[in-house]
C-alpha cells in the first residue's frame, strides 16, 4: 500500500491493490444471482470513499427537507378517516402517496450523482403538485407531519459485488426505503416501485 497526495484538495489517500487482482480467475457466468460488478472483466479506479457517498446522500436529503403548509393539509386530509392507531395512519399515508404520485422517480435519492444532483424545486410539495417524483420522500414528510419518528435509508437495488475489497463505485445505493419507528416495532415502506406502492411492511427487496 502506498499513499497518494492530492495537492488540489490537500487530502492524502491510501492506494491499495486488491490481493489476487492479476491471478487466474474461473470463468464467469451471466446469470441470476451474480452481482452486477462481477459479471464482466473490468478495471476500476476510484478515489471515492464510502463515507463520502454517505455524506453526499445526507447532504441531498438536507437540501430538500422542508415544512410546507400544503403538504401538511394533504396529510390531514389523508388521515381523516384513520383512528389513533399509528399503523393505520402509516397505511393511509402510503395509500395517499400512491394516488398523489403516479410516476415515481427516486433518482435524486441515489448515489449516482454523489451529491451533484440538482435538487432545486425537488421537495415533497413539488412531488405532490406535479404527481411525479419520489414517493418515499413524500411518505417520509407525511409521517413526520404526524409526529411519527421516521427515517430514510438507501439500499442496494441488487447485489453489488462479492468482493468485500471492491472499490467504491457509484450505482450501488439506489433504492430508497422509509422506516417508520412505532412504539413497539418498526415498519419498512417500499414506495418507489412501478405501480401502486407496496403495502407498508412489504418490499420487493429480499
Amino acid at each position: 500500500m502506498r499513499f497518494w497526495d492530492n495537492r488540489r484538495s490537500g487530502s492524502t489517500m491510501s492506494l491499495r491493490r486488491s490481493p489476487g487482482i492479476y491471478t487466474t480467475k474461473p470463468e464467469r457466468r451471466i446469470e441470476d444471482g451474480t452481482p452486477k460488478m462481477d459479471r464482466a472483466v473490468r478495471a476500476t479506479f476510484s478515489t471515492t470513499r464510502w463515507r463520502d457517498v454517505a455524506r453526499s446522500l445526507l447532504e441531498t436529503m438536507a437540501a430538500v427537507d422542508d415544512h410546507n403548509p400544503e403538504v401538511a393539509s394533504w396529510v390531514r386530509q389523508a388521515t381523516l378517516a384513520s383512528s389513533s392507531d399509528p399503523r393505520e395512519a402509516v397505511n393511509s399515508i402510503v395509500g395517499a402517496t400512491g394516488r398523489a404520485v403516479r410516476d415515481p422517480d427516486a433518482t435524486f435519492l441515489s448515489d449516482y450523482g454523489l451529491g451533484t444532483t440538482t435538487t432545486v424545486f425537488r421537495t415533497a410539495r413539488s412531488f405532490y403538485v406535479s404527481h411525479e417524483g419520489s414517493r418515499s420522500w413524500l411518505v417520509l414528510r407525511g409521517l413526520r407531519e404526524l409526529g411519527i419518528p421516521s427515517e430514510l435509508v438507501v439500499a442496494e437495488d441488487e447485489p453489488f459485488s462479492g468482493d468485500p475489497t471492491f472499490p467504491p463505485h457509484r450505482g450501488r445505493f439506489s433504492h430508497p426505503l422509509v422506516i417508520a419507528h412505532l412504539r413497539d416495532h418498526d415498519i419498512w415502506i417500499d414506495a418507489d416501485v412501478r405501480g401502486p406502492p407496496l403495502p407498508a411492511g412489504k418490499s420487493r427487496l429480499n
